[in-house]
């Protein structure tokens, strides 16, 4: 994470990947609570995104589902 880095909140991303707020929570993406709210950082973002190994040790790498399964 860059030091100087903003914390950006969940619409501000949703914004930035294109997709509903509904979604961002969905994709259970790393995040900071703050005040009661989640706050979010694009690397971390974009790394839980794109799989990578850089992922923070208390991050869970986003796995796809399988359809047809319940969980």
């Amino acid at each position: 994470m860059a030091v100087n880095e903003p914390w950006l909140t969940k619409a501000e991303v949703a914004r930035k990947l294109r997709v509903s707020t509904r979604t961002v929570d969905r994709l259970r993406l790393p995040c900071i609570r703050v005040g009661g709210q989640n706050r979010y950082v694009m690397s971390q973002v974009e790394a839980a995104l794109a799989g990578g190994d850089e992922l923070p040790d208390n991050v869970v790498p986003l796995r796809p589902r399988r359809r047809g399964i319940v969980a």
